[in-house]
Order: C-alpha cells, then structure tokens, then sequence
C-alpha cells in the first residue's frame, strides 16, 4: 500500500476488485446489481472506511460527480466532460 505521513492513500485497487467479484456473484445469482449494495460490501470489507468514490468509480465508469449525504447513500452521477477539455499530467 501507499503510505503518507503514515496514513494509507487507496489507489483504487480493492474498489475495483470488490466491484467486480460483487458484480460476477449478481450475475451468478441472478440478481440486479446496485451501486448502494456494492458500497455496501465495499465498506464492509474496509472496516466503515472510506468515502466509496473509489467503487462509484469502478461501478459507474467515466466521470462522475460524487457527494457523500451524512447517514443517506452518496449521490452518484455520471456526467460527459467538455470535448474540447485538454489534461495534461506530468
């Protein structure tokens, strides 16, 4: 893992994993998937940590606006980012 100061910093990886076992068992099973239950069992393998935009990402795909709402499920919305947006890393 990733370390700062001590703290873990998540890449995503066990978002990503988690989402996609969660997403073969429903298939297994015959049941339609949800993004709240897949942060269900996200959460609950994380011991209630994290914030869950990791799995919202896996889930979802592509961009999405994310905003956590107390004891309520987090809002989730994909949106399109602008064509003509240039990123650049270094």
């Amino acid at each position: 893992s990733f370390q700062d100061g001590g703290h873990k910093l998540g890449i995503g990886s066990s978002a990503a994993i988690c989402t996609a076992v969660y997403g073969a068992f429903c298939e297994l099973l015959g049941v339609g998937p949800s993004l709240t239950d897949a942060l269900a069992v996200h959460r609950s393998l994380q011991s209630g940590s994290g914030s869950g935009i990791d799995v919202a990402a896996a889930y979802l795909g592509g961009s999405l606006r994310y905003q956590l709402r107390g004891e309520r499920p987090p809002a989730a919305d994909p949106f399109h980012l602008p064509d003509d947006l240039l990123l650049r890393f270094v």
